[in-house]
């Protein structure tokens, strides 16, 4: 049996360990992302605590996933649902299985049900109340016996289908340019 020369073994380790260590740093998200990433799950949390379960019957806060799509970094609440995470601060961040689509939504993760937040760029309270909305389909899934969200949308495909949407779009889009939503609603 053939032997390296051991210049050619240290070499290969030391490439082993750099490469080791950028897949690490390709992980590991900026300070400002995980700084936005906390401030997030804390505000959430506050909200779901401040409201003490009035809306719903009880407290919305519970597993979440809040994701970047483009490469699937993820942050959330709880280790169980990143066994090979980097804990920072109360958060635990990993990288999600490839599988996942990542939508607003609520889905059955690691036997729990999970709330899928999708990291968007807008404002951090725009932000959380699309994160608090999200928790809301957990919820729904779990009190409601809504099954996880479907993404069957052959519907899309048709003429019909796309006549409605575009329908849809139109009044939406008059709806938003009036002056409506200035004025008071009786409800």
């Amino acid at each position: 049996m053939k032997t390296l020369p051991i210049k050619t073994v240290s070499l290969l380790l030391l490439l082993l360990a750099v490469g080791g260590y950028s897949a690490a740093q390709a992980q590991t998200p900026d300070s400002a992302l995980s700084k936005n990433a906390l401030g997030l799950f804390a505000e959430a949390q506050r909200v779901c605590a401040a409201d003490g379960g009035n809306l719903w019957g009880e407290n919305l806060w519970g597993p979440v996933l809040l994701v970047r799509d483009s490469d699937k970094l993820v942050f959330t609440n709880d280790s169980v649902l990143l066994p090979v995470s980097q804990k920072t601060d109360s958060l635990y961040c990993g990288i999600l299985d490839s599988n996942i689509v990542v939508a607003g939504s609520a889905i059955r993760f690691k036997g729990w049900e999970v709330a899928v937040v999708p990291m968007f760029d807008m404002s951090d309270s725009a932000m959380v109340e699309v994160f608090v909305h999200k928790l809301f389909h957990r919820f729904q899934n779990q009190h409601y016996n809504m099954s996880e969200m479907g993404y069957n949308n052959a519907h899309v495909d048709t003429k019909m289908g796309r006549t409605l949407i575009l329908c849809e779009l139109l009044e939406l889009s008059k709806a938003l340019s009036s002056n409506v939503l200035e004025k008071e609603i009786p409800y």
